[in-house]
């Protein structure tokens, strides 16, 4: 999507290249028996006065704000996103180490604690930043750690929460008060935590309407079509149909360990 985007504002003087036989990268939509699937989720949080009257004019008719309504499978039964806002209902053990957990961490930390923050140094100094599993037990403590946050990052990202960085994954977990959670825990309450209670998304097509929606806008788009190298001192890439492009600027979207393997040693 950010190739598209960036496409679509510079208007002329591109080349769009995409692998795929189709635009929107891992913005893609799978359509399979009546369903479609996005290749992750993809919801649209706007807040910028630009984005808010860029992605409806894109997407014109084909665009609805909706309401979350997620819950949390766990010890066979159901309880209502986020799970630290909403114990109610699960096992009473289970409740209670969360609980103990969270007082216990709360106790310990200072009021200005629940931010990420470096702890301890790298190399050369350098400030080392704090892992996801630092920051979820000083946070929320042993209980919800346990029960929710290690298995469920683990699920999702598929590694450790030793080796995720609490610097860009924590801004976007809800950060409920003690009041909140024990109130959550001994009540079902309705209450809407986090960034995402709402969110606009295409009423049609998943999310790959957006980029087919960009892309309606841009000729110069060479799909089935790989980079294959980089050169970056002659600013060329070869393309997978031998073609060489020599180029001013060079956007990359591609994963970082790709694009490093794109460019050869000197």
């Amino acid at each position: 999507m950010s190739g598209l985007s960036c496409a679509y504002h510079l208007k002329n003087h591109y080349l769009l290249v995409e692998k795929s036989d189709e635009p929107g990268g891992l913005s893609r939509s799978i359509k399979q028996d009546g369903f479609v699937f996005d290749h992750t989720g993809h919801l649209l949080h706007l807040r910028n006065p630009y984005t808010l009257k860029l992605i409806p004019d894109l997407l014109g008719d084909n665009l609805a704000l909706n309401e979350r309504r997620a819950w949390i499978y766990s010890h066979n039964t159901y309880t209502r996103y986020p799970y630290q806002a909403n114990l109610y209902g699960l096992p009473k053990k289970v409740i209670e180490e969360c609980l103990k957990g969270v007082v216990e961490a709360q106790l310990q930390a200072s009021p200005d604690l629940r931010s990420p923050s470096p702890s301890g140094r790298g190399l050369e100094g350098e400030a080392k930043p704090e892992s996801l599993r630092s920051w979820v037990l000083r946070t929320f403590g042993k209980g919800f750690a346990k029960h929710f946050f290690f298995p469920y990052n683990e699920k999702l990202w598929k590694v450790s929460p030793d080796v995720l960085t609490a610097e860009w994954v924590a801004p976007f977990v809800p950060k409920p008060s003690i009041e909140e959670v024990i109130n959550g825990a001994f009540s079902d309450q309705t209450k809407k935590f986090g960034y995402n209670a709402s969110f606009y998304y295409p009423k049609q097509g998943g999310i790959q309407a957006l980029a087919f929606a960009f892309a309606r806008n841009l000729p110069n788009i060479q799909l089935n079509t790989a980079v294959q190298s980089i050169n970056l001192s002659r600013k060329e890439a070869t393309l997978s149909t031998g073609e060489i492009i020599s180029y001013e600027f060079l956007v990359n979207t591609a994963p970082c360990s790709r694009s490093i393997r794109l460019i050869p040693a000197t």
